[in-house]
């Protein structure tokens, strides 16, 4: 009798063990969390070229943003400006659009694609010469987010060409569209460096030499991100250079074409 309690006893505690567990899934990090509602954060400004213009927003061993304040001269009323992200891996990415006192506006977080989450497009219609704030996010990744930002047709300026005996130009943009009329006004002037030397520099002074300015030099060059599949035409503006202040210089290598 002691030997078969002991039997029942062991295999009662046998069956005690033994358990069936219920299948579970693995929640992920959602990339939507990490945009807020309103953001009060440093968005640096940032100069875009009149069409096409490409960023890259860097990899980050953490979930991450980053911001970017600019403004558009849109020739019309009632035009779109596109935004556009992608990436070589999927991790997920999104896209934010905030006014100029941080308020979100709109979300690019669709994931339409099971295979390419890091691909995103933000199609808006911006009210020309006032400033936004452009939002990116991206879960945790060391794949950096390419960023193109597609304008519709901006304002014209007056082009600018270096003289072929000086190598050097100037020019007063104080008239029409080439006046600067606030910090929201972005002017697009072509720039032609041939002829140019090296240790070539672009100088913007406000009128007077008292009133701080921004200037970006941008380049044009060929598409050469993943997002090339995806953009119109075969180029996009990068930029060179930029600086600020009373009278702020940017160092430029001259085209050699």
């Amino acid at each position: 009798m002691f030997k078969s309690n002991t039997k029942r006893r062991v295999s009662h505690a046998a069956d005690c063990v033994v358990e069936t567990l219920e299948q579970r899934r693995l929640l992920t990090a959602s990339v939507r969390a990490l945009i807020p509602a309103l953001y009060t954060g440093p968005a640096p400004q940032t100069p875009l070229g009149n069409t096409i213009t490409e960023l890259q927003k860097p990899g980050n061993v953490l979930a991450s943003a980053s911001y970017y304040r600019f403004a558009t001269d849109d020739a019309a009323d009632g035009a779109t400006t596109s935004v556009h992200i992608g990436r070589t891996l999927n991790v997920d990415a999104a896209i934010a659009l905030f006014d100029a006192t941080g308020n979100l506006l709109r979300i690019a977080d669709a994931d339409a694609a099971p295979g390419s989450l890091g691909s995103e497009r933000l199609d808006v219609t911006l009210v020309p010469k006032t400033p936004y704030i452009l939002g990116v996010y991206s879960l945790a990744s060391l794949n950096p987010v390419e960023i193109a930002i597609s304008l519709p047709q901006q304002a014209a300026n007056t082009s600018l060409k270096l003289d072929a005996a000086t190598g050097a130009t100037s020019f007063a943009a104080n008239t029409g569209e080439d006046t600067f009329n606030s910090p929201a006004d972005p002017d697009y002037f072509p720039l032609d460096f041939f002829n140019g030397r090296d240790g070539g520099a672009v100088q913007v002074s406000g009128i007077g030499g008292v009133v701080p300015t921004y200037v970006g030099v941008l380049r044009e060059a060929a598409q050469a991100t993943v997002l090339a599949n995806v953009l119109p035409g075969d180029k996009a503006w990068r930029l060179v250079g930029e600086a600020s202040g009373i009278a702020p210089i940017v160092n430029v290598a001259p085209d050699s074409s």
